[in-house]
């Protein structure tokens, strides 16, 4: 892969540190960068996450090292949480070493020859999984902020099930203690709370999840936007007007929506036109997305015929993406649906006590 100008040091062959020497750049994000590398002390390859040259990196590097030290007292494997394995120094960076898995999600369904989507027999493992990863993340008060099919990895494409362990938590937080101007989520997969502003809590991990499983089903992301603006106009055109009371305790409200003195419903979103004469945001003139989200079940349908299982699947992902977060499922409850319980998963027990590696 061709990395920025910025980066492009870090080439093959490269040592990092005394130990890790450079067998394949992995991906290049905003805020880092990801290698194969071989660590020569301990005899194996390992992903090394190296932190990109900024200033505040030793700021943002200790917050996801914090975030980690709180997962050790995990199973790794029963709870589908990528292994974290320790951090290491170079001359310039810091850089962590978690455990060398495959491909990521997005990358596996796009690679498919065939169709570009999951069935949903396809699905319910993956979905099991991820939601137990979430459980035992609520468990320890941490919200991951950015689950998407790209943080979702592969341990072996070639088996199935397919087994997959939740990774990249560089935005991830504590939820008792967090500020919630800091930047959350991968804007298509962004819950409403946190599109306008609102505290908000675990519960933004559930949405993320069931946006990224109907994208799974669907062969695109549930809600293909570019702007926030945008984003709340497909989820209000598909979901519904998201309550008064969300919308009173945003604080960015007032820059999507118009208050009304004299009607039932307080809030608004603004038009097209007055957004854009009032912010320089060019909206899309014709959002692409379903006119509801029962439309997942026919287009499931209709692709391989009526099954109940279709059904299951979308009330689970209607009931991940509920509007007010008060009254989204959370990850256990989401695990005791019909749609798991009706036929049982792969996949470890997320009942399984918690514990170290």
């Amino acid at each position: 892969m061709e990395l920025s100008k910025r980066n492009n040091g870090l080439q093959t062959g490269r040592w990092l540190g005394s130990s890790h020497k450079i067998m394949q750049i992995l991906g290049e994000g905003a805020y880092a960068v990801v290698m194969k590398c071989h660590n020569f002390r301990l005899n194996k390859s390992e992903a090394v996450k190296m932190y990109k040259q900024h200033n505040n990196i030793m700021g943002v590097a200790i917050m996801e090292i914090d975030i980690l030290e709180r997962l050790r007292c995990l199973y790794s494997y029963r709870c589908n949480i990528i292994r974290w394995d320790g951090y290491f120094f170079t001359q310039s960076s810091i850089c962590l070493s978690f455990e060398l898995l495959d491909i990521d999600l997005g990358r596996y369904v796009s690679g498919r020859s065939r169709t570009r989507c999951l069935t949903v027999a396809e699905v319910r493992p993956i979905l099991h999984q991820v939601t137990t990863a979430l459980f035992h993340l609520k468990s320890l008060g941490i919200i991951h902020c950015d689950v998407k099919p790209e943080n979702i990895l592969c341990v072996d494409r070639r088996q199935q099930p397919l087994q997959v362990k939740l990774a990249d938590f560089g935005l991830a937080r504590v939820a008792y203690n967090f500020n919630p101007a800091i930047p959350a989520q991968t804007l298509c997969y962004r819950a409403p709370e946190v599109l306008v502003g609102h505290n908000y809590n675990e519960a933004i991990d559930m949405w993320s999840l069931g946006a990224t499983a109907a994208g799974l089903v669907l062969g695109s992301p549930l809600y293909l936007v570019k702007n926030e603006y945008d984003a709340l106009r497909a989820i209000i055109k598909t979901q519904g007007q998201l309550s008064d009371q969300l919308l009173d305790q945003g604080s960015l409200t007032e820059y999507y929506f118009v208050k009304n003195a004299n009607s039932s419903q307080k809030w608004t979103l603004q038009t097209r036109e007055v957004h854009e004469r009032q912010t320089g945001c060019r909206p899309v003139q014709k959002l692409i997305t379903l006119n509801v989200l029962d439309d997942i079940c026919d287009i499931m349908d209709i692709m391989y015929g009526k099954q109940r299982d279709h059904v299951l699947f979308v009330d689970l992902v209607k009931k991940m993406l509920h509007l007010d977060p008060k009254e989204r499922v959370e990850p256990l409850q989401a695990l005791l649906h019909g749609f798991f319980t009706e036929d049982t998963p792969s996949g470890p027990d997320p009942s399984t006590p918690l514990g170290k590696d």
